[in-house]
């Protein structure tokens, strides 16, 4: 089973599965629907499933469109929800990982090994549970601390691309003229 290593939906690090769950609301001319796609931990896959195709098996019916489309999201969803059941749970005081500054300094000198691999195509979860216990940090450090640091390269990228406009001049030095003298005004 594919896993990841932190929650797109709470943050914590545990162990979570690529999902794609969908709702439907029908209203007979119209219908709105709303989506959800990413790796969920066993919690929040649990808490996203029952609300989305709660909802759907409710208040997905009403309307032509949305007779069709709500027993298909409704597969989808008990589908998708059943596959990812056999997942491990969330362990005991999970938290989200945090980079600190001693997370840095242990996992900086084994980023230039750790982005080599990840360019061979070599998978994050991978990489980073391999990393972590050479590092003394947590496989979801590994992540984020990746995390800022692609952030980073693509923000001095952008910070350093060129304009297209005209060339930037420093600013010259403007002289003011001297102030005008004042005009004695004539009263009557």
């Amino acid at each position: 089973m594919d896993l990841g290593i932190i929650c797109q939906n709470c943050g914590i690090e545990a162990p979570s599965k690529y999902v794609e769950f969908h709702q439907n609301i029908g209203a007979l001319v119209v219908r709105w629907g709303k989506s959800y796609k990413g790796h969920l931990c066993k919690r929040c896959l649990h808490k996203q499933y029952w609300s989305m195709t709660s909802t759907t098996a409710v208040a997905g019916w009403w309307g032509t469109i949305s007779f069709v489309l709500t027993p298909c999201f409704i597969v989808n969803n008990t589908a998708r929800y059943v596959a990812a059941l056999g997942m491990p749970g969330v362990p005991e005081g999970a938290v989200p990982p945090v980079v600190t500054d001693e997370v840095a300094r242990r996992v900086g000198p084994q980023i230039e090994a750790i982005f080599k691999r990840l360019n061979n195509q070599e998978k994050l979860e991978v990489v980073a549970h391999e990393f972590a216990p050479k590092c003394g940090v947590t496989p979801g450090q590994i992540v984020r601390y990746i995390q800022l640091v692609a952030r980073n390269a693509r923000q001095n990228a952008e910070d350093n691309r060129p304009t297209g406009g005209f060339p930037v001049m420093p600013a010259l030095p403007i002289k003011m003229p001297p102030p005008l003298p004042a005009i004695p005004i004539e009263e009557g």
